[in-house]
Order: structure tokens, then sequence, then C-alpha cells
């Protein structure tokens, strides 16, 4: 299994820059979601709640090498996000792979870690060619893999970007959308 995580020296830079940001910043590891304010907003922990998972206070300055941190999130009202946005160091486009999910949310990556590139990954192992290749998304953290597939299916309650996207436009979550892209899309063709 390919685990691209962030570096020691990159978790640093992301906790120097929340120094100056209202939105609270979180990491995960494989296992577990971290906070690093003395107290977590209810929001941070309402979206550990709604993740399943154990939310625990870090102290960035014990890391280590070993340290597995597979993602930085911030998580705040979405002006503070739209704020964090326009403050980020132009450093950062270099050297993360960001991209907000939801109105409330900012991530930092490894630069390689996109679904796109993750996608495109498994496809070249499989020897799968563009056009056999079909991702489902439905927000802005899907737009590469989105871009990258042969067949593009963004859910009816997607944002209008990712819908111009689409090659299909399935039915909505609530609608399983996804049973119904792959109903339409694959078992009726393979009749």
């Amino acid at each position: 299994m390919n685990h691209l995580t962030l570096t020691v020296d990159q978790v640093k830079r992301i906790y120097q820059f929340s120094n100056n940001q209202k939105a609270q910043l979180t990491f995960f590891d494989e296992l577990e979601m971290y906070h690093t304010a003395i107290k977590p907003s209810q929001l941070v922990v309402d979206d550990a709640k709604l993740l399943h998972t154990h939310l625990t206070h870090l102290d960035v300055d014990k890391l280590t090498p070993d340290t597995l941190v597979t993602k930085g999130m911030f998580l705040g009202d979405p002006t503070e996000i739209d704020t964090l946005i326009q403050e980020l160091p132009a450093s950062f486009k270099d050297d993360f792979y960001m991209v907000r999910s939801v109105p409330y949310n900012f991530e930092f990556l490894n630069k390689q870690a996109s679904k796109g590139k993750t996608l495109q990954s498994l496809a070249e192992s499989l020897q799968l060619q563009v056009d056999e290749v079909m991702a489902i998304g439905d927000a802005e953290n899907d737009r590469s893999m989105l871009e990258y597939a042969g067949h593009a299916v963004v859910m009816e309650n997607g944002t209008e970007e990712m819908k111009a996207l689409a090659t299909f436009i399935t039915k909505s979550n609530d609608e399983d959308g996804v049973a119904y892209a792959i109903h339409e899309l694959i078992l009726k063709k393979n009749r």
C-alpha cells in the first residue's frame, strides 16, 4: 500500500500558518483525528463524530519523522475559510495538494495525493485505458479524478462546477445515485 504523507516540516509550516487563522487546524493519520487548539471547536468535535474517528490533542513540537500524518484540515465558518485561502503563502501552492470539499473546510495533502493521480495510478496498474475508467463525485475534491476519467459521473446534488465536467449526471446521494450510475452505464450496456 502506498502512503503519501506530509513531512514533519510540512506539518509545522501548516501549524505556524494556523496561528493567524480563526479556523481551527486538525490533522489525521490512518486511525485518528488530532486537534491543535487548546479546546476544539464544536465544529471540530462534530466533524470527528461525523467521521467516526477518535479526537486527540496533538502537540506539533513532539512530532517525530516516524509520524505518518496523511492530511491537515482547517475547519471553520465558510467566511473564515475564505479568508484563510486568500492568505495562503504562495509557496504552499507548490508544496501541497490543497482542496476545499465543503464550504467549512480546507485540506492540505501530499502534492501527489490527489484522487486523480491515485485513480490514474490504479488504472495504469490494471492496464486500463482512460475510456475504461469511471469516476463518481460531487465536489471540488473530486475534480482531478473527474477530469482524468473517461466517464465522469456527477451526482445530481453535486456542485455546478463539477456538473460542468460530467459526461453523465446521476441521481442524488439520497436517491442511490451511485447505484443508478452503475446500473445505467455498466450493467445495462453489458447485457
